[in-house]
């Protein structure tokens, strides 16, 4: 389903907030994510702690971990001055969505949204 411009961008600050509500460091990589499951339900994630393997920690990877397959996914990042900043997702976290069927928007420098 192709949101609305407006949706998306409010889908990737929800993802910003995702990843600075549960991150209160705001380490350089604060990522969050929320997917949207085939069935309209919302689900969240952010990057995990250092001491998890890469890439699995990444909040593209558990996100799609809990939404499965065929979900839209909305990716950001927090800047530790609380702007939204560059959020593409990893060459491994790419393929990992693009093998379960995932429609990916991300944050870019501007904090505008981008599709993968």
């Amino acid at each position: 389903m192709r949101r609305p411009r407006r949706q998306r961008a409010s889908l990737i600050e929800r993802a910003a907030h995702v990843a600075q509500r549960y991150n209160g460091d705001l380490r350089a990589h604060a990522i969050g994510a929320i997917a949207i499951r085939r069935d309209g339900t919302l689900v969240y994630a952010r990057n995990g702690s250092s001491r998890m393997p890469e890439p699995e920690a990444h909040a593209e990877c558990r996100v799609l971990r809990k939404a499965g397959w065929g979900a839209e996914i909305f990716v950001a990042r927090m800047r530790k001055d609380g702007s939204i900043g560059l959020a593409k997702p990893c060459e491994y976290c790419q393929a990992a969505l693009l093998v379960m069927g995932a429609s990916v928007w991300y944050s870019d420098d501007e904090g505008s949204v981008v599709r993968l």
